[in-house]
């Protein structure tokens, strides 16, 4: 996205390699070489493990959507290569496709590892459930979607119903990230209800088939990918992400990073061990994801794509979560929680300090550390140049919205490797 170029030579990057303790051994899709995942395998403590059956949360119970992008093939192989198993943790994967069921899980302590949206995240926040958020998916893309031979250029269009002649209707899943995207652009391009567009609640097996009588519709990945590159009925109008900053996250009950910090160690450690390993297997990666419910009857050509932009090409830091980074993802978080609140999808205000508290980025830094890995200085997916102010959209283009990646990002460049 910025012509990133593996520009340090082959002699410093076998110097790095060795320092850090990466093998050179058969190099795969994103990754100059394997890591050395030994350092990131310790086995959790007995008391750790006794305190977990005490709270009735043995096995662990952790939720796994086989249809988001991104997560779904990490917490496939974490599954199918029993990686939690292996560092002494016994678990049950849960599998839920929507925020509100895994809510209604993770709420009473059924479930205790979830992954779900910022919304899901906001509700767990605002019932005040102890909750840390150790992992987050960042700014994949969501689209306004219109048919191919729609005369919309962009939401601009719809002001005084200048090309419609008409109030646009805007199909959406209510309460979905891209409602709440959707009022974030109504507010900064000044559009009237009724005036401009009126909205029509759909469900996403409705909105892919982009119905008659619906002129927008707002989805997610895969489903954009899939109607734009597949199905072909539809158009990405503009990227949801000029508006909003679509983020997902893994969150666990507070009390486990409370008493037993070390089954949340193990649990990214795992989840980085799976990045690493699904980059050496690709093929076997995709047969382990295929396998997972739901998953099992998406067109393999889909997931391959989907896997390629959110899991082999880009580099596997790009999920750490990140507090005060160019305005990620503190002020992005307080500011989309203040639409929502105001908009009637989030009953509690949530403050700057409610962030603070939950977001655990120590975490995937304490993993990075021990496989001599850096943490990261920027968000991999804004160009270094980007001019881009969180909570004054429009947004310019940035990774997954108006830039997309082209092949592999080389890792680790010298920039990734942490210098002793």
């Amino acid at each position: 996205m910025d012509g990133r170029k593996n520009l340090f030579t082959r002699r410093e990057a076998i110097a790095g390699t060795i320092a850090t303790g990466l093998s050179l051994a058969q190099p795969t899709g994103a990754f100059a070489a394997p890591a050395n995942t030994s350092k990131i395998t310790n086995q959790v403590s007995a008391k750790s493990i006794d305190w977990l059956k005490s709270k009735g949360w043995w096995p662990l119970q952790v939720h796994i959507n086989p249809t988001w992008s991104d997560g779904n093939m990490v917490l496939a192989v974490m599954k199918e290569a029993k990686l939690l198993e292996k560092r002494g943790i016994e678990t049950s994967y849960q599998s839920f496709t929507a925020a509100s069921y895994v809510n209604a899980a993770y709420i009473p302590g059924h479930l205790q590892v979830a992954q779900a949206g910022e919304l899901g995240l906001y509700a767990v926040m605002g019932l005040k459930v102890p909750t840390v958020a150790v992992v987050v998916y960042p700014a994949q893309l969501q689209g306004f979607m219109v048919p191919p031979n729609s005369p919309l250029k962009s939401l601009r269009d719809l002001k005084d119903a200048k090309v419609l002649g008409r109030p646009a209707v805007y199909g959406v899943t209510i309460g979905s990230t891209p409602q709440i995207g959707w009022e974030i652009a109504v507010d900064t391009l000044g559009l009237t209800p009724e005036k401009d567009f009126k909205i029509a609640n759909l469900a996403p097996p409705d909105i892919v088939t982009m119905p008659s009588g619906i002129d927008v519709v707002g989805i997610w990945e895969p489903l954009v990918s899939q109607m734009t590159h597949f199905i072909k009925n539809a158009r990405v109008l503009e990227p949801t992400g000029r508006y909003e900053f679509f983020s997902g996250y893994t969150y666990l009950r507070g009390e486990i990073a409370e008493s037993a910090p070390d089954i949340v160690q193990a649990y990214v450690d795992a989840f980085v061990e799976a990045q690493i390993w699904m980059n050496a297997h690709q093929s076997d990666a995709l047969a382990m994801l295929e396998k997972q419910p739901a998953a099992a009857g998406q067109n393999p050509a889909l997931i391959k794509q989907q896997a390629e932009s959110y899991n082999f090409w880009p580099k596997p830091t790009k999920n750490y979560p990140f507090k005060d980074q160019r305005g990620f993802w503190i002020d992005v978080l307080e500011y989309q929680s203040k639409v929502a609140h105001q908009n009637g999808h989030l009953k509690q205000e949530l403050s700057r300090s409610d962030f603070e508290s939950v977001l655990r980025p120590d975490f995937l830094a304490d993993t990075y550390k021990r496989l001599g890995w850096a943490v990261p200085s920027s968000p991999m997916y804004v160009p270094k140049n980007w001019t881009g102010v969180v909570g004054k959209p429009p947004y310019p283009p940035y990774l997954w919205n108006g830039i997309d990646l082209s092949g592999p990002e080389p890792f680790p460049s010298k920039s990734d490797l942490a210098m002793s």
